[in-house]
């Protein structure tokens, strides 16, 4: 019954799912905390918040079933219900692990709400969590997107297993900041520590040469694309061209635009905006 709950959330099945949910009240399992558990996570995986809601309130609580009404709330872009949803695990005397401070530190950052995360953080200090990697990933990303940089940093060093997806966490966060020295400068020691970057690590290098002082930057990462072969992945290859012409040189991404096996609307934008 687990596995077929969890597999209408999975392929967002609402109907098979509702169909399922009245066969355990049929069979008398509505009050299994793991099933309803289960059920909380396959209407906000629906985005079905009112079914999710109602199954919750019915049920006894505990630290799975807190998760996943969380989780679906953040799926379903009700990050600011996510506040709330703490103070009542705390009335509850529910145990915060380290999967729901993840989950809510993620609505920190998804509504930039740096005081909030800060709070949380502080929580996290004193229950010993810092190191867990879900954990410091997220607090990667708040203080990324925030554009606390120092303190992404920090807390990136201190982490003892750094993956490409935290180095892309922690670079798309400079990037989008405004800091690109910082950016590039990770590209380096990410070199130096032998990681090889992903496509989505040079989409966001290249965000970060989006001008003529780092045209050397460019010119390299331009060959690590075609090394890699990236420049097949369309994001990568729209991106190229919208930097290379930032950078005034409008002969190459007209090469890398006419190389190009399909064009979306991004390649076009880019292309023109290269022109103008």
């Amino acid at each position: 019954m687990y596995s077929i709950v969890r597999a209408c959330g999975n392929l967002k099945s609402i109907i098979i799912g509702q169909k399922i949910h009245i066969q355990i009240l049929l069979a008398g399992y509505e009050n299994d905390m793991f099933i309803a558990s289960m059920l909380v996570d396959m209407y906000a995986k629906c985005e079905n918040l009112l079914d999710a809601y109602m199954v919750f309130d019915k049920s006894k609580h505990d630290g799975i079933s807190w998760n996943a009404l969380i989780t679906g709330l953040l799926d379903c872009g009700y990050s600011s219900h996510v506040g709330n949803c703490i103070e009542k695990m705390y009335l509850e005397n529910i145990s915060v692990d380290c999967g729901i401070y993840a989950a809510v530190l993620k609505a920190c950052s998804s509504i930039y709400a740096l005081d909030e995360g800060q709070k949380i953080h502080t929580e996290i200090l004193l229950k010993g969590y810092e190191k867990d990697l879900f954990v410091g990933s997220s607090l990667v990303d708040l203080y990324a997107k925030c554009g606390a940089a120092h303190e992404a940093w920090i807390i990136f060093k201190g982490l003892s297993a750094r993956d490409d997806v935290l180095w892309n966490v922690l670079l798309s966060g400079y990037v989008d900041n405004g800091f690109s020295q910082e950016a590039l400068t990770c590209l380096h020691i990410m070199q130096l520590e032998n990681q090889a970057p992903s496509a989505a690590t040079l989409v966001s290098i290249l965000k970060a040469c989006g001008g003529s002082e780092v045209v050397d930057w460019l010119h390299q990462t331009h060959m690590e694309i075609i090394e890699k072969e990236f420049q097949r992945e369309i994001l990568v290859s729209n991106m190229l061209v919208d930097t290379c012409g930032k950078c005034g040189n409008i002969k190459e991404p007209q090469n890398i635009f006419n190389a190009l096996s399909i064009w979306d609307i991004a390649s076009w934008n880019a292309m023109i905006k290269g022109f103008v």
